[in-house]
């Protein structure tokens, strides 16, 4: 069976059937409601370290030449 795989920043994410990772019915797939808690939480902590990394610089509008921007 063939996967897709997409680029997400510079993960590689399998993108699998719901019935190869879940099973196709309710005995087979006994979702763990807790590990899957755990690995979403860790990637938020993760993306929130990211995104606090990230720096935007406002730029000076006046040296720019655009007062306008400052109309309100």
């Amino acid at each position: 069976m063939k996967h897709q795989v997409s680029m997400e920043g510079s993960k590689k994410v399998m993108k699998r059937h719901m019935e190869e990772v879940y099973g196709s019915d309710a005995v087979e797939g006994n979702f763990d409601f807790v590990a899957e808690l755990e690995k979403l939480t860790a990637e938020h902590i993760e993306a929130e370290g990211n995104l606090a990394e990230v720096k935007v610089k406002v730029p000076d509008w006046f040296k720019l030449d655009e007062k306008w921007m400052m109309d309100d």
